[in-house]
């Protein structure tokens, strides 16, 4: 998000605690803007557009996540930011990415497009059907892409990049999940290369279309996030 030629994006993570609570925590230190910590995920007070006081003032315009019962925890995400959403398998990591999708396109007008490594689209459809979301319709309505990249990453980081980022350029995607994130992070080489993406990733989609990306990570039984 671009705010009197200054760029501000909010990287962070979302997850479940014990007390069923949703809580945030900084995807890459030090990343919040101006080095201030921003509780963007408070309970609402009120709802609209934050302002944030500086040096300069910017405002911090928020997405309705969508997702029933997050706007008791959460305020909202922060239009352009980089959200990664983790768990252990079978918690409802999938559900939460693809309901705020869904309810993004059928509530307010938000393309989205979903990006997985695993399961075909069919299956996908199948599954989601029975949660009540129909995403075969969304996407007659050019408001849905299901993106599969199986193999793609054979071809390297950067051909993942380029067909993520001519996805969401031709129907202008206002929200993006990629599911599982755990999949790519094993094809990077090291630590540098997978902060290389997520700027590239940032700033090419989620910085320049105003949109808000979810990563969704494996937690292993130990409690670490796989990959």
């Amino acid at each position: 998000m671009n705010n009197g030629g200054r760029s501000l994006a909010w990287k962070g993570s979302v997850q479940r605690s014990t007390e069923g609570r949703w809580l945030a925590e900084p995807a890459v230190p030090g990343s919040n803007p101006g080095g201030r910590t921003h509780n963007v995920y408070s309970p609402l007070s009120s709802r609209g557009n934050v302002k944030l006081e500086g040096r300069s003032s910017m405002v911090l315009e928020f997405m309705e996540v969508g997702v029933p019962g997050s706007e008791l925890v959460l305020r909202g995400f922060p239009r352009g930011s980089l959200i990664v959403v983790r768990g252990a398998p079978g918690t409802g990591k999938t559900v939460f990415a693809a309901t705020f999708l869904h309810e993004g396109a059928l509530k307010y007008g938000d393309p989205g497009l979903y990006v997985s490594f695993g399961e075909n689209k069919e299956k996908f459809y199948g599954f989601m059907r029975g949660f009540g979301m129909d995403f075969e319709k969304l996407e007659e309505m050019g408001l849905f892409k299901y993106l599969s990249l199986p193999t793609l990453l054979e071809n390297g980081v950067s051909g993942l990049l380029m067909e993520i980022l001519d996805a969401a350029d031709s129907m202008r995607a206002k929200r993006l999940v990629i599911d599982p994130f755990t999949t790519i992070s094993r094809a990077f080489k090291d630590e540098t290369e997978a902060r290389a993406f997520l700027h590239t990733l940032l700033s090419n989609i989620v910085g320049r279309l105003g949109c808000v990306a979810l990563l969704v990570k494996e937690e292993l039984e130990s409690g670490e996030a796989g990959g």
